[in-house]
């Protein structure tokens, strides 16, 4: 397993071991599903980082890492009891109780030992101990020749030149990890993986995708073009588990919450849908699509006269069929 990904998993499970941390009886039911339900994506994520990439979710995704000898048995075990608790919050109406808590708790426990043999990083080799060379014959030196001294230089002047190279080589040092981290290198991979998806080549594209995230992985956007690929194929649990990812990420990214209102209008929770749509709005007022969306949500809310005030604030477009009892959110990141 290489650093990047062995960084990339550590903060993962740092993120899942936040969340666990704010389990507490005392919150609201829906606040610690929440919780449940970004620890364990932030595991899964963990898990597809310490196997290199994979489209595998939930248990599936437990024995894959188990089979390559990445888990032990105990912690296999514990990953599932977790997922068990997830699955549980699938139906809207579960309230988690203290097992489902005590079982997430035990899971992010069993990760804080040691991983199996085959998941930890090779240490380097210890170099030898240094042997003192062997004694040689003493000759003295011949006579230095005269030294001339050089002109006195101020001090002042010396340490000016010094801070002036520690500056260049600080912001050399922060131009490389700029490149390296992000900016450019992750933006061309990023512009990469949208050709690939917009002509259709969705296994490159979920690839580049995947090798922006390692480039940053407290990058949004690829997480919200994952999701859109999964709702494509039907696959809306690697749906879901992508967009909590990404809001996780980005809280007020407007792609990422119109996206999940879509997903949750298909999976004809409408109440949650429009407030996801009312918060996509928020974050970008200029979003058409989030408007005729939202609008479409609350005609099946019953709302029809505030729905089709905002279908005719967005315009023109696949919404309008809403008015004739269509349902049709497709939105496109």
């Amino acid at each position: 397993m290489s650093s990047p990904d062995t960084r990339a998993a550590l903060a993962a499970l740092g993120a899942a071991r936040t969340m666990i941390g704010r389990l507490d009886p005392s919150r609201r039911p829906e606040e610690l599903a929440a919780d449940l339900i970004a620890a364990w994506v932030s595991v899964e994520d963990a898990l597809r980082m310490l196997i290199g990439g994979s489209a595998a979710t939930g248990t599936e995704l437990v024995r894959d890492a188990r089979q390559r000898q990445l888990l032990t048995f105990e912690q296999a075990n514990a990953l599932a009891a977790f997922h068990a608790a997830r699955e549980r919050l699938r139906d809207a109406g579960y309230r988690p109780d203290a097992a489902d808590l005590a079982a997430a708790r035990a899971a992010i426990a069993s990760l804080d030992g040691p991983l199996a043999p085959s998941a930890t990083v090779d240490s380097p080799p210890v170099a030898p101990p240094l042997q003192p060379p062997a004694a040689a014959h003493f000759t003295p030196p011949p006579a230095m020749p005269s030294i001339t001294t050089p002109p006195y230089q101020p001090r002042a002047r010396r340490v000016g030149w010094r801070l002036i190279l520690a500056v260049l080589f600080v912001a050399g040092l922060g131009a490389a990890a700029y490149y390296w981290f992000g900016g450019p290198r992750r933006a061309a991979v990023m512009n990469l993986a949208i050709t690939e998806f917009d002509r259709g080549d969705t296994a490159a594209a979920a690839h580049d995708f995947r090798r922006a995230l390692l480039i940053d992985p407290s990058y949004a956007l690829p997480h919200v073009y994952l999701a859109r690929m999964a709702r494509d194929v039907g696959n809306l649990p690697l749906a879901d588990e992508e967009l909590q990812l990404a809001i996780t990420a980005d809280p007020t990214n407007a792609l990422a919450l119109r996206e999940m209102g879509a997903y949750l209008f298909i999976s004809h929770n409408y109440e949650l849908a429009r407030k996801f749509y009312v918060r996509a709005v928020a974050a970008n007022p200029e979003d058409l699509v989030a408007q005729g969306d939202l609008g479409c949500t609350l005609i099946k809310l019953g709302r029809v006269d505030e729905g089709e005030r905002w279908i005719t604030r967005a315009g023109p477009g696949r919404w309008t069929t809403c008015v004739t009892g269509s349902a049709p959110p497709d939105p496109a990141p």
